[in-house]
């Protein structure tokens, strides 16, 4: 059984190279950070599965991409998606409009300021 220091210094090897992986997949940082803490927790939980036959690294690295995957899978993922799909480009384009009309508005008081 692993102690607390010892699972706090392998977090602290593998924490930055794991999250990388993660969001090459889902490609959201804070969904790829919740990734890997849930794999440090399962890790954690489970850890007379692990055979010390191979690398840590790749154990956790398979840990990681199978999580990802099943997130990529997962119904709040394609809630999401279709979310952003459908209300993304309305507010972006009802800001960029706002944000036209407030530098049509500095640039018309500039030039009556010039006179």
């Amino acid at each position: 059984m692993l102690e607390i220091y010892e699972l706090e210094k392998i977090m602290e090897q593998h924490t930055e190279r794991l999250i990388r992986l993660a969001f090459y997949y889902v490609r959201d940082l804070q969904c790829a950070e919740d990734i890997v803490q849930d794999v440090f927790i399962k890790f954690y939980d489970h850890q007379q599965n692990y055979e010390e036959r191979g690398e840590l690294r790749a154990y956790l690295s398979k840990l990681v991409t199978n999580k990802s995957k099943d997130y990529l899978r997962s119904w709040t993922y394609r809630k999401i998606q279709v979310q952003q799909k459908i209300f993304a480009k309305q507010p972006v384009i009802r800001r960029d409009m706002l944000v036209q009309q407030d530098e049509q508005t500095l640039i018309e008081n500039a030039i009556l300021a010039l006179h």
